[in-house]
This record gives C-alpha cells, structure tokens and sequence, in this order.
C-alpha cells in the first residue's frame, strides 16, 4: 500500500507529510488496512498497535474500552468519539460556581470543558479463545463489531497527541 495515498497523508499540510510517513513507515504494511473479522494477534497490546496504525492513517484515535478478565478475557475498542455523555469520575460540576466576590467556590476550577462525544459506533472486540472447536491451542481473534464513523475523519492527527 502506497502511504501517499492514504487520506490523512493528502489532508496534510506539506510541512507535516513527512513526519506522518515516518510515523506510518515504522508500521508493517498490512497494519494501514481495515481491520477484519477472525485475525489473530499475540495479545492485547499487539492488536492496540495494529488498531492505532489503522486509526493513524485514517484520521482518527482509537481508546480501550470495557475489559472482562473473569471466563474469556476480551476487550473493547472504540473511537475516541465513541459515547454520548462525559464521564465524570470526580463529580464535578457542570460549571464553575463564583460567590459574589467572583471567589471559585465549586469543586470545577476552570469552564472551557470540551464535548468530544459523537456517538461514534465504530468498535473491536479481541477475545482470547480457542482457535477451533475442541483445540487446546488459544489465540488473541478479532471481531470488527462496527466499521463505520458517525462523524468526518480529521486530516491533522496532532490534534490527538497528548
């Protein structure tokens, strides 16, 4: 696969081709096609590499979702715009609260909370499981349970860096 065709690579601007080829070249070939059902991975880590490849040249992020440990260990993954509702683990509030002196009085130091849920339904299931009825031998096997994007793929993927 030519990484000059991919979107993302055409959607940038030139002082940006470059770096995102290096980024994409230190990535097997392979790895820069969909995803498909029934491939087999090492492990857990070895399938989030190839996922992030994938999302890399697409022009989106890809987050771990729910994991099960207990009867087959498998594991969720979406889209990083996966959801309708934030998660608020800290039990904040919606917006910053002043008194009257303008003083923060809620637990929410700062407003400028930025909504990235678009319920997005792209999603992958990996599960450790036999690789045929009655096999001892287990493997890491991909199910895609969505392929499609609610939302446009973005052409500046440094907009998911940290």
């Amino acid at each position: 696969m030519d990484s000059t065709a991919l979107p993302t690579y055409r959607n940038l601007p030139e002082q940006l081709r470059r770096p995102f080829l290096n980024a994409i070249c230190r990535n097997p070939v392979e790895w820069l096609v969909a995803p498909r059902n029934d491939e087999v991975f090492d492990s857990f880590i070895h399938f989030y590499a190839r996922l992030q490849a994938y999302a890399l040249g697409q022009g989106f992020a890809v987050v771990k979702g729910k994991n099960w440990s207990t009867g087959t260990p498998r594991r969720l993954y979406h889209c990083i715009y996966h959801g309708t509702k934030r998660q608020n683990d800290d039990m904040l509030e919606a917006e910053v609260q002043r008194d009257t002196e303008d003083n923060i009085i809620s637990r929410r130091q700062r407003n400028g909370v930025v909504n990235q849920k678009w319920d997005c339904k792209f999603e992958c299931l990996l599960s450790y499981k036999s690789m045929s009825w009655r096999s001892e031998e287990k493997s890491y096997v991909l199910t895609v349970k969505y392929h499609d994007h609610t939302h446009e793929l973005f052409a500046n993927l440094l907009a998911y860096t940290p």
